[in-house]
């Protein structure tokens, strides 16, 4: 799955003077200004002298990829990016990690992509990663990581020494879906108790790896889809929030949020930080520097005014999504 992401604010420009016509910049990256014959062997430019001042009108304007739930080689993910640089695009949204799979190898905790990938052959190493960045660099395109928690991390609990931290690890939802009832399916669940200690431990380590590898601006740290059946069937979790004035799950969450983003803080101060956010978890409360990225059906107008109002009467930046299918 492929899905394109808009960023709501306006960066870079370029201008072609008439000196510039005919040159190698011209040539291989504005071939529009030119009118080939049919054998590709004369080349006319009308209307001379030109003169072109352009610029994009979105800053952010990015790609996801999804390799937790659908691996992709190296080769695929540099040719992925060298696509992106044809069309413009310049932000490749990497998802990482869900229940499914943790494929990137961690050097604090070296055996966990071992158990949380899909299969041996199916894990980014160090130079996989090296080579991947020096591809995205080349190319002027930003990579913004995302490790998906507290919710989607089933994955994590496959490396037995971090499956402590989990509820409901390795366990099926039941969902409804409508004209057919209540099903269960999808893959087994995980989601990261908010309350411990070690979790937050854990999350510094992964992140100091993950910063080790991107050395961009931005961090993803998902956010979204969290099942609070999962901390409601935790007795230490209910006292945990008894304890500390915590009122419901959402409040939970966002003292989770809270809490993450002040371990980036302490490894990057300078690192910015992305959520999901869908109606569900609007009434979360987020920092005032967070970047808010909307996850949902566009097609429900509701959904899509409730996570946005919400995003502008912070004055937060916004991401929007739109899903490209082939």
């Amino acid at each position: 799955f492929f899905f394109f992401f808009f960023f709501f604010k306006q960066k870079t420009a370029y201008e072609i003077m008439p000196s510039l016509v005919g040159s190698e910049m011209c040539i291989r990256d504005r071939l529009y200004l030119f009118e080939f014959n049919e054998d590709m062997t004369e080349v006319t430019i009308d209307s001379l002298p030109i003169h072109v001042k352009d610029g994009p009108r979105f800053e952010h304007r990015g790609l996801m990829i999804d390799t937790a739930r659908h691996f992709m080689t190296k080769k695929t993910i540099m040719q992925v990016i060298s696509s992106m640089a044809l069309v413009k695009l310049n932000v490749l949204h990497w998802h990482i990690s869900d229940d499914d799979s943790f494929p990137l190898y961690s050097p604090s905790y070296p055996s966990l992509a071992k158990d949380a990938a899909f299969s041996p052959s199916m894990v980014y190493t160090k130079r996989d990663i090296l080579e991947i960045t020096s591809q995205a660099k080349r190319y002027f395109i930003k990579i913004v990581p995302e490790i998906d928690t507290p919710s989607h991390t089933r994955a994590i609990g496959l490396h037995e020494p971090l499956r402590k931290l989990l509820t409901c690890f390795d366990t099926r939802r039941t969902v409804e879906i409508k004209g057919y009832g209540r099903v269960r399916g999808g893959p087994p669940e995980g989601v990261l108790d908010p309350t411990m200690n070690e979790t937050y431990a854990f999350m510094k380590n992964a992140l100091k790896d993950v910063f080790g590898y991107f050395n961009w601006d931005m961090v993803h740290l998902g956010g979204d889809e969290v099942l609070e059946e999962c901390w409601d069937s935790k007795k230490s979790i209910k006292k945990f929030m008894d304890d500390n004035g915590i009122r419901d799950y959402k409040e939970l969450l966002g003292y989770y949020i809270e809490r993450l983003r002040k371990v980036v803080k302490d490894i990057n101060p300078s690192k910015k930080t992305i959520q999901w956010i869908t109606p569900h978890e609007s009434k979360v409360k987020y920092g005032e520097d967070q970047i808010l990225q909307y996850w949902g059906n566009s097609k429900n107008l509701k959904d899509v005014y409730l996570s946005l109002i919400h995003i502008c009467r912070c004055r937060r930046y916004a991401v929007c999504r739109s899903r490209w299918s082939p």
